[in-house]
């Protein structure tokens, strides 16, 4: 199972390397909230697709509303589609943030 957590107070302002320890110490301090489980693996999967690139486009408002998708439990009712500053955590435990262009480890 994979979480996407989104920041309760996003700023989706793209961030240099440096600006990590931010997101890190909101991380901490509990500035976000679990808004979705993915089922891991999918019955349908392209190959070479990472679970963080799945859940963020599972959960994105697409074509339809992304709480709508197949394999996608949205655990809050007034939620957004995943973007910059928010966190998937790996069916591993691994914590990822999404970034302007891929994702950081936040451990």
């Amino acid at each position: 199972m994979i979480e996407v957590w989104h920041r309760k107070h996003p700023t989706f302002i793209v961030f240099a390397a440096s600006g990590i320890d931010e997101h890190k110490a909101a991380w901490q301090s509990g500035d976000y909230e679990m808004v979705a489980e993915v089922e891991w693996p999918p019955s349908q999967l392209s190959e070479g697709t990472t679970e963080e690139e799945y859940a963020f486009a599972i959960t994105n408002n697409i074509d339809s509303l992304w709480t709508d998708n197949e394999g996608v439990k949205a655990v809050r009712k007034d939620i957004r589609s995943t973007s910059t500053g928010d966190v998937v955590k790996r069916s591993d435990g691994t914590l990822l943030l999404c970034a302007a262009i891929g994702w950081v480890s936040l451990t």
